[in-house]
């Protein structure tokens, strides 16, 4: 089924402490005390490191490296808000979001400073002090069908689309350049017996049951459900339940 909305999230199932978390009841937050380890079955946190992963990312910079910006960029606002939403959730902080522009192209940013979380979102990613060339999907995610659905639908809502391929044939495509992601990418679909390919600037879906399974278990976010169109501005659906009807009678 398509994934949760954006507004869902203050939902009680979802907000509700995973075991061996502190209280979260507006003055202490699950990771408080960071101790991120007894949390990680927390889908929140798992859908942050897919934001970090596609479309941000952590950097370190100033002298001697004093500076730890953590964000997260898209063209819309409703991703960049639930980013927000999910930093305030997990961390208690406040994300502001901003929107940015030049003359030809319009898009939205959430951005903070925070060594604290940054050297811990370091240690989940397992990396010492950056995380550019170093991105890689934490093993808590890749051996729980759960966390990789839910990581999964970011990924789409971030990196993905759905087309029509030669005529009729329906295709689903996530970008992806570094060969060690789309090889995890791959590994998380293959739990869901989801078959795809890998090429050089992205991993695609092509067989037909294959798309169907995607769209019936995976889904997306709705907050992720536009793309850029052809025309700068132009909002188009990312639609996948809607193209189920449309999937059966494509060819094989």
């Amino acid at each position: 089924m398509e994934g949760n909305s954006c507004q869902k999230y203050h939902n009680h199932d979802i907000f509700s402490n995973p075991k061996g978390c502190n209280s979260a009841d507006g003055t202490q937050h699950p990771f408080h005390n960071l101790n991120i380890e007894k949390c990680i079955e927390d889908i929140r946190l798992t859908q942050l490191i897919a934001m970090l992963i596609t479309d941000g990312g952590i950097s370190v910079f100033g002298k001697n490296g004093k500076h730890y910006n953590i964000f997260f960029v898209q063209k819309y606002k409703e991703p960049v808000s639930l980013f927000s939403e999910l930093i305030k959730q997990i961390f208690g902080l406040q994300v502001a979001i901003r929107e940015r522009k030049n003359s030809n192209y319009k898009w939205y940013e959430g951005r903070f400073n925070s060594k604290l979380v940054a050297n811990q979102l370091f240690q989940i990613f397992g990396t010492e002090n950056k995380l550019a060339g170093n991105k890689r999907i934490p093993d808590f995610v890749m051996n729980n069908k759960r966390l990789a659905r839910e990581f999964l639908r970011v990924l789409y809502g971030a990196e993905g689309c759905i087309y029509r391929k030669d005529g009729n044939k329906i295709a689903i495509e996530i970008a992806c350049k570094p060969p060690d992601l789309k090889l995890s990418y791959k590994k998380l679909l293959n739990l869901f017996d989801i078959e795809s390919r890998i090429y050089s600037t992205k991993i695609s879906i092509l067989k037909k049951s294959s798309v169907e399974k995607f769209i019936r278990e995976i889904g997306t976010l709705d907050c992720f459900k536009v793309v850029r169109g052809n025309k700068s501005g132009e909002r188009k659906p990312k639609i996948l339940g809607e193209m189920l009807s449309v999937l059966q009678n494509s060819p094989s």
